[in-house]
């Protein structure tokens, strides 16, 4: 097999070099993919035997202004996608293959439902192929998809694994366009839903990063938009308490201790005095103090922090 792989390759890269655009060599290109798929030379020289046969059509290295139809360019669309899902197939994370389907997409009118269907079965397979979720936007992009839609999946995706953190970057990508837009009504009802579902995870999974991700992101985000700081401050007083309540359960949790201190922390940078700044500040230090000894790869970072010399 590997005697004939490489006989197969030599033929192919002599071809290249001498310029040979056609449709016998498409066809052995296709051969050599479907069992290497991550050979991004062999992917750029059938771009340029595609171009070659179908520049008739208007395929081209430039992305068209229009799309080529489907009525025009249906054998191209079914024969590339067609190899594009045997190479993901056979490695659901070749950036290779993947990318191959987005450069269809951008020249060929391509039916986005169906694409959405494969991205689907490929989350299924794994929830965390961070190729497929990029993929994913782009289809949101190009096919006039509603974010709001994509924000409700990635609740679903969510509420499925809590450790799915490529599911909560696609829920952080959203919610700045729903906010933007102002679909998602209320802040304060809103933020109050997402605090919701990461006080589920981290309670569930203290350990996984994946909700604290998330968590630190909304906080700053909430930070940004919210133009009643005092609102702002009873809110995160509630979730410090919160974190609290998570440390007694965990009482070596380090990421509920970080929290603390990152409340704390965006707390301070606002213009409210609390009644009990001081006794936060002690509980900062004593949680820094903490992490210290059950984190000492990061000691250096939280002594800094401590504003301490050594």
């Amino acid at each position: 097999k590997a005697k004939t792989y490489s006989a197969l390759v030599g033929i192919v890269q002599a071809h290249r070099s001498n310029k040979n655009y056609s449709q016998e060599t498409l066809e052995l290109t296709g051969q050599i993919l479907k069992k290497n798929p991550d050979s991004y030379s062999l992917w750029n020289y059938r771009r340029e035997i595609l171009i070659s046969l179908y520049s008739s059509i208007g395929l081209g290295l430039a992305k068209p202004s229009t799309k080529i139809s489907r009525d025009v360019g249906a054998e191209v669309i079914d024969m590339e996608l067609s190899l594009s899902a045997a190479a993901i197939t056979k490695n659901p994370k070749s950036y290779c293959g993947w990318y191959h389907r987005v450069w269809v997409l951008e020249r060929l009118d391509v039916d986005i439902a169906s694409e959405l269907v494969l991205c689907n079965k490929f989350l299924t397979a794994d929830q965390r192929n961070f190729h497929c979720w990029n993929y994913r936007r782009h289809l949101v992009s190009v096919g006039n998809i509603s974010p709001k839609a994509e924000f409700e999946y990635s609740t679903e995706k969510i509420c499925e694994n809590f450790s799915n953190y490529s599911a909560f970057h696609h829920r952080s990508v959203y919610i700045k366009d729903l906010f933007a837009n102002e679909v998602l009504g209320d802040l304060n009802n809103v933020f109050e839903e997402e605090f919701s579902i990461i006080e589920n995870a981290v309670f569930t999974e203290p350990d996984d990063q994946s909700a604290w991700w998330y968590y630190h992101f909304l906080v700053k985000f909430v930070r940004d938009r919210c133009l009643d700081e005092m609102s702002l401050y009873n809110t995160l007083s509630h979730q410090l308490e919160v974190m609290q309540g998570l440390l007694e359960v965990e009482e070596s949790s380090k990421w509920a201790m970080m929290t603390i201190i990152f409340l704390i922390d965006v707390m301070e940078s606002l213009n409210v005095q609390g009644h009990d700044r001081e006794e936060k500040m002690h509980q900062r230090q004593r949680m820094l103090d903490n992490l210290c000894e059950i984190d000492p790869t990061h000691r250096c970072s939280y002594m800094y922090r401590l504003g301490r010399n050594n």
